[in-house]
């Protein structure tokens, strides 16, 4: 049974009953809004939460679809100790993965061999079944689980998600099986540790697939490959249907969740403009959930003349620097949560731009699905350990030089003259071929919602539960 590689039709009349676990309030947007579930989203399927997240305009889409069952409470002390979990099962994949090598390289020395003793196979085991043991069985999800009774519970797994854990464990206690959907290139190889190993996965892309089976020790035939919900439908993107959201040609700069000295670079980006008589501008677009930096690096309009923030969350971004903290090693903002902007908003602004700009980022796929060009910051700032210049080894970026939409900038000194380059020429907007595509994101005549489909029914077939298209005829993967 493999998820990639269905050759007949399915049409199967009888209900599979499915329960649906959304972990973050991201993944609403990401997998909701980008209909990820609507060809399954039927009187058999209900959902659960977190708590919605207040004012975000989410609180009437999961009423919406099927049956919402509510929200359940996040519990600290269990997202603390499976993030515990989850650092030492990474640690042990280093064997597996190199982007696991690499960040643990770069751990402190004492702070690495700790680490590595704690992650041995004996007292490994011993610590995730003591800190199981003491949290025992989320009581409320377990109850919820148990009265709804599905036959299949379908999750999104981006990390080690404590509703995630504890809707595969109580599952597992309840003889349910489970599907875990990673729709990020990074997620199995950088991000994500199982305690308890779902029974089927949906992933990204064909190199997710390997990270499933090679890292995670999945069985091939329970990994399928659906692509990414809302970077979906980028592929059927008519090219040149939008209007530029901006009256001036611009290059458009988007920031990255890691570390990284975005101030820096966009100064020097700033000064290449004045320098060469470039008629640009750079919009920026911070990243929507930024992790704290070592400096401050706060984009001030006033200061660059050429640089304007994404209007449509710039109130967001800079109330979020109006919460820098003083520390005894200087002021230091916390990790911002800015409403990320509409799914329907990238479009415009990506295939407007003149060019991408981007540390390290799943935007540089998406520019370039867009057919643009992307310069692709991946060099170190001389602060952060996972910036872009260590961050490039991590397995996800393998092949990345053999994209001709990417320029790599492996040296902060060739910044301005790479940019300036870039700026002087006229590009021929292409997509790169679908065998480029597929390996990180997978994609074919069908939208996401159907290849989802296609797949819980295979798994449903799989396991001898009831499944459920309705009259759909789901075209098949060639």
């Amino acid at each position: 049974m493999g998820g990639s590689h269905r050759t007949d039709a399915v049409t199967l009349p009888s209900p599979l009953r499915k329960l649906v676990l959304i972990p973050e309030s991201l993944h609403f947007r990401d997998l909701l809004a980008a209909g990820a579930f609507d060809e399954i989203d039927d009187e058999d399927t209900s959902y659960l939460s977190l708590p919605l997240p207040a004012g975000a305009g989410l609180e009437a889409l999961i009423p919406k679809r099927g049956h919402y069952l509510g929200a359940v409470d996040e519990q600290p002390e269990r997202q603390r100790a499976y993030l515990e979990i989850r650092d030492l099962l990474f640690t042990s994949y280093r064997f597996r993965s190199r982007t696991a090598r690499v960040k643990l390289r770069h751990l402190p020395l004492a702070a690495r061999w700790r680490r590595k003793l704690a992650a041995l196979p004996g007292v490994r085991h011993v610590k995730i079944a003591r800190r199981m043991r003491r949290l025992g069985m989320h009581e409320e999800l377990h109850r919820l689980m148990r009265e709804a009774a599905p036959d299949l519970v379908i999750t999104s797994a981006s990390g080690s998600d404590s509703l995630v854990v504890d809707g595969l464990r109580c599952a597992r206690a309840l003889g349910i099986p489970t599907l875990a959907l990673t729709y990020n290139w990074d997620n199995l190889s950088s991000k994500a540790a199982f305690p308890v190993l779902p029974e089927y996965f949906g992933v990204i892309g064909d190199q997710s697939a390997e990270h499933a089976t090679k890292i995670h020790k999945a069985d091939p035939e329970s990994v399928g490959v659906l692509g990414a919900p809302y970077i979906d439908r980028y592929f059927r993107h008519p090219a040149g249907s939008t209007q530029s959201p901006f009256p001036f040609r611009y290059v458009l700069f988007a920031g990255c969740f890691r570390p990284f000295d975005e101030l820096e670079a966009m100064e020097a980006l700033d000064r290449e403009i004045e320098a060469g008589g470039f008629d640009l501008k750079i919009v920026y677009l911070p990243h929507p959930r930024r992790l704290p930096r070592k400096r401050p690096d706060r984009v001030e309009e006033d200061r660059l003349p050429h640089v304007v923030i994404e209007p449509r969350v710039r109130e967001g971004y800079v109330e979020g620097w109006s919460r820098v903290t003083d520390t005894p090693a200087g002021p230091r903002v916390k990790k911002m949560d800015i409403t990320p902007l509409p799914l329907d908003a990238y479009p415009p602004l990506l295939e407007n731009a003149e060019a991408v700009i981007c540390p390290l980022s799943t935007i540089m796929l998406e520019s370039a699905i867009l057919r643009n060009r992307v310069l692709v910051l991946a060099y170190h700032d001389g602060l952060h350990d996972t910036s872009p210049g260590r961050a490039i080894k991590y397995l996800h970026f393998d092949r990345v030089d053999e994209v001709e939409n990417f320029t790599i900038c492996r040296r902060q000194r060739d910044l301005g003259p790479l940019f300036a380059e870039m700026a002087g020429r006229q590009w021929n907007r292409r997509r790169p071929p679908k065998q480029v595509t597929d390996y990180w994101i997978y994609h074919d005549e069908r939208s996401y919602a159907q290849r989802l489909a296609a797949w819980v029914d295979e798994i449903g077939t799989c396991i001898g539960a009831p499944t459920h298209t309705g009259d759909r005829q789901l075209a098949s993967a060639e």
